[in-house]
């Protein structure tokens, strides 16, 4: 059975060159999950908080910092079929409301998904995902500074920091692929599930 899907690309405000994704997804995902999505496709740890805003609108996880001044919605209860029906096809999502990381999240034209095809699913990308808590976007130029800089006098203390070398165009393909094979093995799973109980509530 074909399920409607679109191509979402996801975007990283405030930095050149661009580092993006893009992502096959069903519709009727909704933003919880799309939040994982996007983690596992830029590379992100889910270690922060997290929110969409959309149509004017604010999805996520209710906190209680945010009463008083702003209204979030549970994100497990809207789709993108839901946001695409108000005709939504442009949003952000902002991870780490301390560092500030804000994406645009840009959703192509809706069409069949194939029968033999569990999703997510990879499609293209470019650049590496900025490490986490390294301050956000001044933090990020400030880290690539002295990491390319070997004489700088942090040098030492940042790679020992960051554990590893940093290449900013070393997009790890394998674990996008990876960790998005996961979600959509989970889903596949869910579904069975879900499939199997009805029939045999009906048996």
């Amino acid at each position: 059975m074909t399920q409607p899907i679109a191509t979402i690309r996801i975007e990283l405000q405030g930095w050149r060159p661009k580092i993006w994704r893009k992502v096959d997804v069903a519709l009727a995902t909704d933003l919880g999950t799309l939040h994982e999505i996007i983690q596992a496709a830029m590379g992100w740890q889910n270690y922060h908080m997290y929110m969409f805003v959309a149509g004017g609108e604010s999805y996520g996880r209710p906190f209680p910092e945010a009463r008083g001044y702003l209204t979030i919605h549970p994100s497990q209860k809207t789709t993108l079929h839901d946001l695409l029906n108000r005709g939504v096809k442009r949003f952000v999502y902002e991870y780490d409301f301390g560092d500030g990381w804000r994406h645009d999240i840009i959703v192509g034209k809706s069409r069949d998904g194939s029968a033999d095809t569990n999703y997510p699913v990879f499609v293209a990308g470019e650049g590496r995902c900025p490490p986490e808590d390294v301050g956000g976007v001044w933090g990020f130029k400030n880290f690539l500074e002295i990491m390319m800089d070997p004489d700088h006098p942090e040098h030492g203390e940042m790679r020992e920091w960051y554990g590893d070398d940093f290449d900013t165009t070393a997009m790890d393909e394998l674990q996008v692929r990876v960790r998005l094979g996961a979600i959509a093995m989970h889903k596949s799973n869910r579904q069975s599930s879900r499939s199997g109980s009805r029939k045999k509530n009906t048996e």
